[in-house]
């Protein structure tokens, strides 16, 4: 596959009906990358390996980078309280606000409601700042501390004490501390700076339309929430020098000391558990970097996803066997990604991410089954459950991605657990209801790396 690596590319392009993508790969000290399709379906411009792309939430893995420069120079300690070092930090609950620690933001304890999206990409100034003021009346999603409940907030909130730290902007300091070091010559971060580079646009599906695509109406998410993901852009290339320093114990593609090995260590120990069940992953959460461990091989390895307005990408480093990847898009296909990335981490790192045998088909009585009937919300959005005669579905509908309703088929694989499949019968992730109330109706549902809460 490498061989040909563009030949490759072309494949994944036609079959998975996407604008564009690229990837890179770097294996046996040896970069592979490859680019295909249009970057912007209104101007038909083609997609190179120059191209950048937004990361989207990778940029976690970055914030949290920048944390750990600050812990090696002794201005933050991990276990200390955000309110510290952030005297304006602040949310609804006040016992939290003066508990929640700079450690939690990172791994997503925190309990902050993360998925809080302003629309102010029409205003000037200290976007960061001003964000963190309006977090002010955000609520709890679960005690701090107790579990795991994937949080945009808690990084937009590090990105704001990397400011007040450093006395240096979020965005100079992603330039200064780490796009420099590593050499990351097309990467940037702040939106002005696109002009300078070939730029994908995000996409959306149309359905019976001439064209398969629709160019995004927004080209960014909240700009205050840019530590969390949603203006950083690069090349395949560039994420993957940022992969390799981290695959390779901190140390840059020269040899020298960027990162010490002690923070390299600290973000890829595993801290909190993910509450989906796998027969081929086990999901923990580090500092910044999803951890999997490959149930089959044993083998650790660590990864991150992002999606922003009509783009999707993924890094993955396997530091056992000195390699890694990146996959980009512009399209919001989260199954293509997962395909995609399924596909290249059997290519490459040799780890089946099939399941040996297929469970057995799981009949759940309609008394179970009516027990998930309901509403659930969160501020990413409401994934409402309903039963008919064919078992249990579930529409989501997200309140921050320019995307159709999701409409999907709920297969059991449990009385807690349930796969979601959509209309093409693509499994879209598994999902759980949580903390089942005297009726034994769950009043929580983990989806998305998210907790819903019920309210119906």
């Amino acid at each position: 596959m490498l061989d040909n690596f563009q030949h490759y590319a072309d494949e994944m392009l036609e079959k998975h009906r996407l604008p564009a993508l690229s990837m890179a790969v770097w294996k046996d000290g040896t970069l592979h990358k490859a680019a295909s399709g249009i970057l912007n379906i209104d101007t038909g411009v083609e997609a190179t390996t120059d191209s950048i792309f937004q990361i989207g939430s990778i940029t976690k893995v970055f914030t949290a980078s920048l944390i750990m420069k600050l812990v090696e120079e002794g201005r933050v300690d991990l276990d200390k309280p955000v309110k510290q070092y952030l005297r304006s930090f602040q949310v609804a609950d006040r016992k939290a606000t003066e508990t929640i620690t700079v450690g939690q933001l990172l791994n997503h304890t925190n309990g902050i409601a993360g998925d809080y999206f302003v629309d102010d990409q029409n205003e000037d100034g200290p976007h960061i700042a001003r964000f963190i003021d309006r977090c002010s009346q955000l609520p709890l999603v679960h005690p701090v501390g107790d579990g795991f409940s994937y949080s945009n907030v808690g990084f937009a909130v590090a990105g704001r004490l990397i400011e007040v730290v450093t006395g240096m902007s979020w965005f100079d300091a992603m330039e200064a501390l780490i796009y420099q070091p590593l050499g990351m010559k097309q990467a940037i971060c702040r939106p002005a700076d696109v002009i300078r580079f070939r730029t994908a646009l995000g996409h959306l599906p149309q359905k019976d339309q001439t064209k398969p695509w629709r160019a995004s109406s927004g080209n960014y998410l909240c700009l205050g929430q840019a530590p969390a993901g949603t203006t950083p852009t690069m090349t395949a290339s560039d994420l993957i020098l940022f992969g390799r320093a981290h695959m390779e114990k901190g140390l840059n593609s020269k040899g020298e000391r960027w990162l010490s090995e002690e923070s390299v260590r600290t973000m890829q120990t595993p801290s909190v558990e993910m509450p989906v069940p796998s027969d081929v992953i086990r999901h923990t959460i580090g500092r910044g970097w999803i951890l999997s461990q490959h149930l089959a091989s044993g083998e650790w390895y660590a990864s991150h996803t992002g999606g922003t307005n009509g783009q999707r990408a993924l890094l993955k480093i396997f530091p056992e066997q000195q390699a890694c990847f990146v996959l980009q898009m512009n399209e919001q296909n989260l199954s293509a990604l997962t395909a995609i990335g399924d596909e290249l981490t059997e290519k490459i790192a040799g780890l089946s991410m099939t399941p040996s045998a297929e469970k057995p088909e799981i009949n759940l009585s309609p008394q179970a089954l009516k027990k998930v009937v309901g509403q659930f919300c969160s501020y990413g959005g409401d994934y409402t459950v309903t039963l008919g005669a064919d078992g249990a579905s579930a529409i989501f509908v997200s309140s921050v991605n320019e995307e159709d309703p999701l409409k999907l088929k709920l297969k059991p694989l449990g009385e807690e657990c349930f796969d979601q499949q959509n209309e093409q019968g693509i499994s879209e992730g598994v999902v759980r209801f949580m903390s089942p109330d005297e009726q034994g109706r769950p009043s929580r549902l983990f989806v998305g790396g998210r907790i819903f809460q019920r309210i119906a």
